[in-house]
C-alpha cells in the first residue's frame, strides 16, 4: 500500500461476534408465513356469510392467500415503517402539494386494484359486497374507498 503525505489514515473497526448461533430460542413463536389470512379469520368468514357475501369467498381466499405470503408481509411492514410524507413545495419553492408514498404502499394498493377490491361495493352492488371488500383489502384502499361516498 502506498502512503501519500498528509493523507488521513483511517481504521475500520469490526464488531467481534463469537457466532451467529448463541443458544436455542424456545420462547418465540415460529414464523407465521405463509398462511391464508382469510381462512385464519373465523369472525370475518362468519360476517361474510351472515351479510350475504358468500359469492365473494373465492376472491377473499385469493386475497387472503396473497396477504399471508412473505412478500406481502414484508411490503406491509415496510409501508407501516415509512409513513406517507406531505411535500408542500418543490426545491425551487413552488407549491406542489404531493404525498410521497413508499413503493410498498404502491405495491399493496396495486394488489387491491388488480383484484377490483378497491371499488367492489360500487362495481358489484350485491349483498355482502362491503364485507368482501373490507376483508380482502389493505387500509390504504379502504381509506380511498371511504372518501368516495362523501364526494358524490
Amino acid at each position: 500500500m502506498r502512503t501519500v503525505p498528509n493523507e488521513e489514515k483511517r481504521t475500520v473497526a469490526v464488531a467481534w461476534r463469537p457466532s451467529s448461533q448463541t443458544h436455542e430460542v424456545l420462547n418465540q413463536a415460529p414464523p407465521l408465513t405463509p398462511y391464508d389470512v382469510f381462512c385464519a379469520d373465523t369472525a370475518l368468514g362468519e360476517a361474510v356469510d351472515r351479510e350475504g357475501g358468500g359469492w365473494g369467498v373465492n376472491r377473499l381466499r385469493d386475497a387472503g392467500a396473497l396477504a399471508g405470503t412473505p412478500e406481502a408481509l414484508e411490503h406491509s411492514e415496510r409501508a407501516e415503517r415509512n409513513e406517507p410524507r406531505l411535500r408542500t413545495h418543490d426545491r425551487c419553492g413552488h407549491r406542489v402539494d404531493e404525498v410521497e408514498l413508499d413503493p410498498s404502499w404502491h405495491w399493496l394498493l396495486r394488489q387491491a386494484v388488480e383484484r377490483g377490491i378497491h371499488s367492489l361495493p360500487w362495481r358489484e352492488p350485491r349483498a355482502g359486497a362491503q364485507w368482501c371488500a373490507r376483508g380482502s383489502c389493505s387500509c390504504g384502499a379502504r381509506s380511498t374507498r371511504a372518501l368516495c361516498a362523501p364526494c358524490r
